[in-house]
């Protein structure tokens, strides 16, 4: 038994499927981190970063903290996780050559990013976005970078990490 379409459904059905997934250069730009624990840690989630007019925003969900603790979270210069000593915070994404500092002031790390605060159950819901980097090649961008937690929260005093202790979880910016 044969099963034909009349022509003008099949033109229809394809017309409706280019109009539908339309791919344009205003397309923000978008990557996922999978964070993993360190040894000897538990700490796991996914990030999603999504290229936006004013910023890279980063949000996902991050689970295996010590209930209601919180920590500090950059991004840093290596493009791996796998540093020998997992000790090592490790040095913060830095393109403009500026001290460690908040954040929310002007003179920080571009990988400086504001600390996370676990809830009880140990869950991190992540929803911020940073300026001065982009998701774009370039000297800015996060693109192949890790990006990790540590032990403890960010003072953003001490230079040049801020002592917030070892690295507990970490992950590598991808494309996707």
């Amino acid at each position: 038994m044969r099963f034909s379409l009349p022509l003008g459904f099949c033109t229809a059905i394809g017309m409706l499927a280019v109009h539908t997934v339309p791919a344009t250069a205003a397309d923000p730009a978008r990557a996922q981190a999978i964070i993993t624990a360190t040894p000897g840690n538990t700490v796991f989630g996914m990030l999603n970063l999504e290229q936006g007019e004013s910023g890279v925003r980063i949000s996902g969900l991050v689970r295996g903290f010590s209930a209601s603790t919180r920590h500090g979270f950059h991004v840093l210069e290596t493009q791996d996780c796998k540093l020998e000593d997992a000790r090592n915070p490790g040095v913060h994404f830095n393109p403009a050559g500026r001290n460690h500092g908040d954040p929310s002031r002007s003179n920080h790390h571009a990988g400086d990013l504001p600390n996370v605060d676990a809830d009880a159950q140990g869950n991190a819901v992540i929803d911020i976005t940073i300026m001065g980097v982009t998701l774009a090649a370039g000297e800015t961008s996060l693109l192949n970078h890790a990006i990790g937690f540590t032990q403890r929260s960010d003072d953003y005093t001490t230079q040049p990490s801020g002592g917030s202790g070892p690295r507990i979880a970490c992950g590598v910016i991808k494309p996707i």
